[in-house]
């Protein structure tokens, strides 16, 4: 596997001026030549272009660079293409959620006006009516809106009408025009996004529009526009070569000596003493054994301001004594945005031990919250190392979560920006590779509801150790099937099906059963002929009409 590493910081102060000069032109230079590459490849793709002269040769002349720095930059160049085309994809299907999401709130809505109209109806033909779920009430000549911490009063039907019912009906009807302008808007962005690919801002688009926006930057554009440049020409990447002796034609690294050897536009630069705290093994290894598995080395050059920062990608190889038997059994974890649920099984899909790995990334900075994730993750394989057990996780993407949440729960939808499930996962495996545990990646279709409706009350887990269970006895092979009390309830045309079948009914039937619901209702299922029926019993729906109110 590619891995990168960063040097220690080289100040310019210690560095000779020519040697400096020579840096900062060359990446002056080489940033030039990919941004006009950039150009090239958009073009090309958004307006169908064909060049009598291929781009590396342009780029090449152009800005008088050899092989090596020209092909870099095209590549470069590529990438970022790559990059803007994949998140093009990613923005127009986080747009066709969100004007989803929207579309079934207006659905939502229009049911709660027509609900609130019959009773208004109902309410002026003087026969009052409710439907069940609601939050009005009357009370002998008392009318109220029970609400989740308060109940709002009125004394007679005027006030409940005209200061209550009324209003909310029209406040209601106002909120789907809102969202209408929304669907709108979007539906436009998305049409735009289809048409053509926008091009990237090199610098950040944060940066460009502070001009407008910092008050440091409107008082003193010149200032702006030397941060402007320096974050646009602060970095070059140089790809490797697997044919050259040092992985690069470009780099030249003497671990020995630690001594860097860079041929630049402008001639020769040596930096001495460059080391790499954290992976100088790794490094030298990988130029020691190039002869064995010759790879590229990539190098890049990063200007921090008053010092560079030296950055290499090498090839490590794969640890040969990865522990990936199961004969013993496994460690099943179910990753959470505040914690980690654990459950060790034995090879016949018992538990063994279970345990829970708190932590809490509310308000945390980035680096804050890597530190905590990394020390969740080094306590888990610590685990998996005591045991000399494998670790099973969910092959989850996330990464659609974020554009659904436009009208969910405000505590659910903090809860999922939370969430760093690709920040876990990156730590969990990285460390376990060090350590020799292999990681096993299963699908995460329903886990958490089969562990909720068969094993939370029976083995007296939690929902999250349940799914936690459900996912070890997963990838050891075994299959979950309805548990016989929810089983005699399916429809004859779902009974017939596989049990993934079954599982899709039960979970689309009573999605939003709460855990403790569950301990009190599944054994006690007298009187319950189906899954509507249970879910009805538990009150989880407001449907049905409406059904005059006895005072």
């Amino acid at each position: 596997m590619e891995k990168c590493f960063f040097s220690n910081r080289i100040y310019k102060k210690d560095l000779y001026q020519k040697d400096v000069s020579a840096i900062q032109d060359a990446l002056l230079i080489f940033n030039k030549a990919k941004h006009s590459a950039y150009k090239f490849f958009l073009a090309e793709y958004n307006y169908n272009l064909k060049y009598d002269i291929s781009i590396h040769l342009q780029i090449k002349n152009r800005y008088g660079l050899n092989d090596y720095f020209a092909n870099s930059a095209v590549q470069a160049a590529k990438a970022v293409l790559s990059s803007q085309k994949e998140l093009n994809g990613q923005y127009q299907k986080n747009l066709n959620h969100q004007i989803k999401t929207r579309q079934k709130k207006i659905k939502d809505i229009s049911k709660k006006i027509n609900k609130k109209e019959k009773v208004l109806t109902s309410l002026v033909n003087g026969n009052f009516k409710i439907y069940p779920g609601a939050r009005e009430f009357k009370k002998g000549r008392i009318y109220g809106i029970r609400y989740k911490k308060h109940t709002r009063i009125f004394f007679n039907a005027y006030d409940f009408e005209y200061q209550y019912l009324r209003p909310e009906i029209k406040k209601l009807k106002h909120r789907i025009k809102m969202i209408k302008v929304s669907i709108e808007r979007k539906t436009l962005k998305l049409e735009k996004l289809k048409s053509r690919l926008t091009g990237a801002t090199f610098g950040t688009k944060k940066l460009f529009k502070a001009q407008y926006t910092k008050e440091e930057y409107i008082n003193d554009h010149s200032k702006w526009l030397d941060d402007f440049r320096k974050a646009r020409y602060s970095s070059m990447q140089i790809s490797g070569r697997k044919d050259a002796k040092f992985g690069n034609f470009v780099f030249k690294y003497d671990w020995q000596n630690k001594l860097l050897e860079i041929g630049l536009p402008k001639g020769k630069v040596v930096i001495e003493s460059l080391s790499f705290p954290y992976g100088q093994e790794h490094v030298n290894n990988a130029l020691i054994n190039r002869s064995s598995f010759k790879k590229p080395v990539a190098w890049e050059i990063v200007d921090k301001g008053d010092y560079y920062i030296f950055k290499t990608v090498v090839h490590i190889p794969s640890n040969k004594n990865i522990n990936y038997s199961k004969a013993d059994g496994l460690i099943g974890v179910d990753i959470n945005y505040d914690h980690l649920a654990i459950v060790e099984i034995d090879r016949f899909g018992n538990i063994l031990e279970k345990k829970t790995l708190k932590f809490n990334l509310a308000g945390k900075a980035t680096g804050q919250s890597v530190k905590i994730i990394e020390d969740a993750a080094v306590q888990l394989i610590d685990i998996a190392n005591n045991k000399k057990k494998p670790i099973v996780l969910e092959d989850l993407n996330t990464t659609d979560s974020k554009s659904k949440l436009a009208y969910g729960s405000k505590k659910a939808n903090r809860k999922i920006t939370q969430f760093a499930y690709k920040k876990i996962i990156d730590s969990i495996q990285s460390r376990a590779h060090k350590v020799g545990i292999a990681i096993f990646l299963v699908n995460p279709a329903y886990t958490s509801q089969m562990g909720k409706f068969k094993y939370m009350k029976p083995k007296g887990l939690s929902v999250h150790l349940a799914a936690a269970y459900v996912i070890a006895r997963r990838r050891m092979g075994f299959s979950e099937k309805v548990p016989p009390v929810l089983s005699g309830l399916l429809p004859e045309k779902i009974a017939v099906r596989h049990h993934w079948a079954h599982w899709s009914y039960i979970t689309r039937m009573l999605k939003d059963v709460k855990p403790q619901a569950l301990y009190q209702e599944l054994g006690n299922m007298e009187n319950v002929s189906s899954l509507k029926n249970l879910r009805n019993r538990l009150e989880l729906t407001g449907e049905g009409d409406l059904i005059p109110f006895s005072a």
